[in-house]
């Protein structure tokens, strides 16, 4: 999964504040999202996601797959993030 382009994403006290100018649409992440976030910028793969917040936040795996995973849906549905084009071209 990728960031889409053109975005305005800017940090505010820990937290990503993200600006959709095409869509005219703002999203403010809480502070796990915002870690979320950062990992996807990062380009981890969602095990690795799954790892480090079971560290962080002293839940178990699935409790940490459900909250990435629905962040990610999230985002995608708002058009923040997309698949990568060489996942979808597979299909």
């Amino acid at each position: 999964m990728k960031v889409k382009e053109n975005l305005v994403i800017e940090i505010i006290e820990d937290r990503y504040t993200i600006y959709d100018p095409i869509e005219d649409k703002l999203i403010s992440l809480n502070l796990s999202g915002s870690l979320i976030f950062e990992w996807i910028l990062k380009n981890l793969k969602i095990e690795e996601m799954i790892s480090k917040y079971t560290q962080i936040y002293d839940v178990d795996e699935n409790k940490a797959r459900e909250d990435i995973e629905s962040l990610i849906n999230e985002l995608k549905k708002e058009g923040i993030i997309e698949d990568d084009k060489e996942s979808s071209d597979s299909e």
